[in-house]
């Protein structure tokens, strides 16, 4: 990761995993007066780094309309996070970017999220370096860093990155319905 203003932990593993992961990127959001887009970012061919195409697929089968880019038909990773960045300033200049990745991190922190202003270094736990991505973000922590960071990221549960996705969905769609429903109060 980049450097950043805030940072959240919170444990996956935890019953209010989803409310209080959707309560601080709410808190997070109201920063800023466009509506986000969420960059999804893995590859779909490592189980530990599928995070991202999984949350971009379920957040665009609850929301079919929600800015999303990164899906298991249509990851987004190292070959093309480039173009994919370039794209996203010029097709949403000013949309606070929230980039979505799995990430490897100290065993204390592992099956925790992070929640937080600033950027991602996509590929930085297997020393890859891509630049940086996003506005805010959201990482699972899915295995410990460690000298075989390929490795790790090989041989993540499954179970582990699909709890992950379902409650960012789940924390990302609820922020949307709830905006939904005040703007359909304001229309009446």
């Amino acid at each position: 990761m980049k450097a950043f203003d805030e940072i959240y932990y919170i444990d996956s593993r935890k019953p209010e995993a989803e409310e209080n992961l959707a309560l601080r990127l709410s808190q997070l959001l109201a920063r800023y007066p466009l509506p986000p887009v969420y960059l999804c970012i893995g590859s779909d061919r490592v189980t530990g780094d599928s995070l991202g195409p999984l949350v971009g697929t379920l957040l665009l089968k609850v929301q079919p309309t929600l800015p999303v880019i990164g899906t298991l038909t249509d990851p987004v990773h190292a070959l093309n996070l480039k173009h994919t960045l370039s794209f996203l300033s010029e097709k949403f200049p000013g949309h606070p970017i929230v980039a979505i990745d799995a990430s490897l991190g100290s065993r204390s922190h592992q099956e925790f999220f992070t929640v937080g202003s600033g950027s991602l270094e996509p590929g930085a736990g297997v020393d890859k370096i891509l630049g940086s991505a996003g506005d805010l973000f959201i990482t699972g922590i899915v295995a410990p860093t460690g000298p075989l960071p390929q490795l790790n990221l090989q041989t993540v549960r499954l179970s582990l990155v699909m709890r992950f996705a379902e409650c960012i969905a789940g924390a990302v769609a609820s922020l949307t319905l709830e905006k939904e429903a005040a703007y359909e109060k304001l229309s009446l």
